[in-house]
């Protein structure tokens, strides 16, 4: 993040400005000259505000047509950010910012489809974990869609951490925990970059050097193509942070066994190692796989380390450096090896249960492959259903890969001859970690071994990004004219890749067995009220869709065979209500029926509409009218709501149990919000920002390397701060005064030291242009994210809330005497 002095030259935004009409090239052109990172953002925000048009098209019912203003909007959000990271005249400050204003439009650009409840699948689960720790019901409550979530509590901890010093609702901090997120994981890759890039930089030419934070830069813009960027790396799940938390911590021991870190003050490095093994402590309790994947790569590094020190043993300056670095590192790995054991084994057992079975079927899937056995395979580039991806995006997903493989083909080959990187053992870390890359795509025909495949881009994408930008950046001047539209091309091939179908990609009308889009106001408002009527802690049976939605608003629990109890997909897959239907139900001690009949018929288009689903045939695929109907009428099934889509049936009777309800107050969307406090803590935070404004705005203007160590804490600290506020139950005044505390801590940390000086103050006509790119900007955001809100609270709640369950069985038991007399009368 250094603050070097652009060469002369013709800056590579003119690509995207040649193609402005003349009536705006010439304002373009000068917000470009005198302030080329707002006007970025500007467009970007211009961009969003499109794509919010196709959202509220999407929430109208109009999804198709949503889809145009969805993928034009991209284009203004990436190109700007595009001709900037790859510009030689910018300053190391203004790469750091596009940087991190591209990852955080990108981010947005996800979010503002949905800005008002998390709908996605696995974002629905942890919704769960985090509204336990909430009410109070402390760390390791049970959450029987997703076990293991609550022995991994980091990013609920972190999330409850905010909610409770801030007030804002659960969905607003659910969002700054995922944008903060976002920025460490670009704040750590842009320094990984930048450390890389100064390293390569050794073996250019003296006259060939390349700049440090433009490899960093490119590296940034080069991940953001990686699939898992757009969409599975943006929501609440519990990878989202650690991804960040990884890359952060192994930026900053890196810095930490540089040449000048290990000669400079020993307090200097003992920070940096530190916070490296703090935001790894934070890592090892937010998600297994990743942990266990940073964990190897540092013993990885460990060896390599132990060998570059034996390759160098002839020079005694190197090689006493070599050996300093490697105990160093192997000291972090022993470390961190220790916390990520003692926690581990704490959920041990879970964890063989979750992911025992996916280990299992995707090595047997794998086998497949390296057999050209044709058993388990599946049709890409298609749903569950399959429905194919149109031709064009079937194109730019190809192009993107090809363009991937043309980056990465000479960049594997530099690296291993040692022409990018010389002959360090190290640069194997980075050659092996990038040589998965084709591989990761060959093991995508295969349905379990897939969703691995998916998820290990997010890795393997680190290290091609990197790799890939060591070479390419000496090349950027040679191919300026081809930079933005291949960014382009990768990018928007990335998100296609890694998005799934269309459908998934905008707001729209329900669709059955459809991740976030069977999640309509008809679906909420079962939930609703569920939370109403439904006594704290019953049982409910349902598909997935149900069983994942209805805990977040209501204090109930889905019964599943990784909680521990049966499969109850034969329940629903039987055409009969027949006596293995009435054990399943009475053994697992099932209170609640949920039968969603607006699956009939209709094939699923995500994964299976049932708890395994897919393993019991074709009709648990596409269930049938006589399937999901026959429950109707049968003794012991009483019906307490019917919305003519969605029925729920009180099944306790079934066991000898009364049947009794809770009278509770509407919930409305997952978690509370505290308006008051959020007043005050917004009042306080300017004032604060006003009187150390001098301060703020320096670290704006010019971040350094020790600002990542800040950044680094940020996460772990929210995690103590919810830690803390779980103990005391989460009171809202404590919350307010824990976080006043914190800034005057912050404050008297500061205290002494004199503030930098304020920059010069420019001209007005050289403030001008970054003055009203800076308005539109906020602007175009506020605007978008009004509308957004709006459609998406109105495609949520705008359905009518079912009546007490006292009075649907007393309507259905009256229907039933009418019936029955009617026919007796007629006999």
């Amino acid at each position: 993040m250094n603050d070097e002095q652009p060469p002369p030259g013709r800056h590579a935004s003119s690509a995207v400005l040649a193609a402005l009409p003349g009536p705006l090239r010439r304002p373009a052109e000068a917000v470009v000259r005198d302030a080329p990172v707002r006007g970025a953002l500007a467009l970007a925000c211009a961009g969003l505000a499109l794509q919010v048009v196709g959202y509220v098209l999407g929430w109208a019912g109009h999804a198709q047509l949503a889809l145009w203003p969805y993928y034009l909007g991209l284009v203004p959000i990436i190109a700007p950010f595009a001709a900037l990271l790859t510009s030689p005249r910018l300053r190391g400050r203004q790469r750091f910012a596009a940087a991190q204003l591209l990852g955080l439009t990108l981010w947005a650009s996800w979010f503002l489809s949905d800005p008002v409840m998390a709908t996605r699948f696995d974002e629905t689960l942890h919704v769960r974990t985090l509204l336990d720790l909430l009410d109070g019901d402390g760390l390791f409550t049970a959450n029987t869609m997703l076990p293991v979530s609550p022995y991994y509590p980091g990013l609920e901890l972190a999330t409850a951490a905010v909610h409770w010093t801030t007030g804002l609702p659960v969905v607003a901090s659910i969002a700054v925990v995922d944008a903060g997120s976002r920025a460490l994981l670009v704040a750590g890759l842009f320094a990984l970059g930048t450390l890389v890039g100064r390293f390569a930089g050794r073996f250019r030419p003296e006259g060939a050097r390349i700049s440090p934070t433009l490899v960093g830069g490119t590296a940034v813009l080069l991940y953001a193509a990686s699939p898992q960027f757009y969409f599975f790396n943006a929501q609440f799940a519990y990878q989202t942070p650690a991804l960040g938390l990884l890359v952060v911590a192994l930026a900053l021991l890196l810095r930490g066994v540089t040449t000048a870190s290990l000669a400079g003050p020993r307090r200097q490095r003992l920070v940096l190692l530190g916070a490296s093994l703090g935001a790894t402590a934070a890592l090892t309790v937010t998600h297994h796989l990743t942990s266990w994947l940073y964990l190897a790569g540092l013993w990885f590094l460990v060896v390599l380390l132990a060998l570059e020190a034996r390759r160098v043993r002839e020079d005694e300056a190197q090689a006493s450096t070599a050996r300093s670095r490697a105990r160093t590192v192997l000291v972090v790995a022993e470390v961190a090896t220790l916390l990520a054991a003692a926690w581990t084994t704490v959920v041990a057992p879970l964890l063989v249960t979750y992911l025992g079975p996916i280990f299992e079927t995707t090595g047997g899937e794998l086998w497949n492959l390296l057999t050209f056995s044709s058993s388990g395979s599946r049709e890409v580039l298609a749903d569950s259903s399959g429905n194919r991806s149109a031709l064009w995006e079937i194109a730019v997903m190809g192009l993107s890969i090809l363009l991937w493989c043309a980056l990465l083909a000479p960049s594997l080959w530099g690296t291993l001859r040692g022409s990018l990187l010389g002959r360090t053992r190290v640069r194997w870390l980075l050659l092996v970690s990038a040589s998965a890359y084709p591989a990761v795509y060959a093991v995508r025909f295969f349905p379990t071994a897939s969703e691995v495949a998916d998820r290990a881009t997010t890795f393997v994408c680190l290290a091609t990004a990197l790799v890939a930008a060591v070479w390419l950046v000496p090349r950027l001047p040679r191919l300026r004219r081809v930079l933005v539209p291949a960014a382009l091309v990768m990018i928007i091939g990335g998100i296609v890749l890694g998005g799934g179908p269309d459908w998934q990609r905008v707001p729209g009308p329900y669709l059955p067995g459809a991740e976030q889009r069977s999640v309509d106001a008809q679906t909420v408002a079962v939930a609703r009220w569920a939370g109403e009527y439904l006594p704290a802690g019953s049982r409910i049976a349902s598909d997935l869709t149900m069983d994942r939605v209805i805990p977040d608003f209501a204090p109930v629990d889905a019964v599943t065979q990784q909680a521990g109890d049966d499969n109850l997909t034969p329940v629903f897959t039987a055409t009969s209500v027949d006596d293995e239907v009435l054990d399943l139900l009475v053994e697992n001690k099932v209170d609640f029926l949920v039968v969603d009949e607006r699956i009939i018929g209709h094939t699923v288009l995500s994964s299976s509409y049932f708890e395994a689903g897919s393993s019991y045939g074709a009709t648990a695929q596409t269930p049938t009218r006589e399937m999901m109907t026959k429950f109707a009428g049968v003794e012991g099934f009483d019906v307490v709501y019917d919305s003519g889509g969605v029925v729920v049936y009180d099944v306790r009777s079934l066991r000898g149990e009364t049947q009794h309800f809770a009278d509770r107050a509407d919930p409305g969307l997952p978690g509370d919000a505290r308006w008051w406090q959020t007043l005050v803590v917004a009042g306080g935070a300017g004032v604060l920002l006003w009187w150390r404004r001098r301060y703020v705005a320096a670290v704006l203007r010019r971040p350094r390397p020790q600002h990542l160590v800040t950044a680094a804490l940020l996460l772990p600290g929210a995690m103590l701060v919810g830690l803390l506020g779980l103990l005391g139950g989460y009171p809202p005044v404590q919350g307010a005064l824990v976080l006043g505390l914190i800034a005057v801590g912050a404050v008297l940390v500061r205290a002494g030291r004199a503030d930098p000086p304020a920059a010069p103050r420019r001209p007005w006509a050289q403030r001008r242009a970054g003055f009203w790119a800076t308005l539109v900007a906020v602007v175009l955001l506020a605007v978008a994210g009004a509308a957004a809100g709006l459609s998406a609270y109105h495609g949520l709640t705008d359905a009518a809330l079912a009546p007490s369950p006292e009075t649907t069985l007393a309507s259905t038991s009256g229907a039933t005497s009418g019936s029955s007399s009617s026919s007796g009368g007629e006999g």
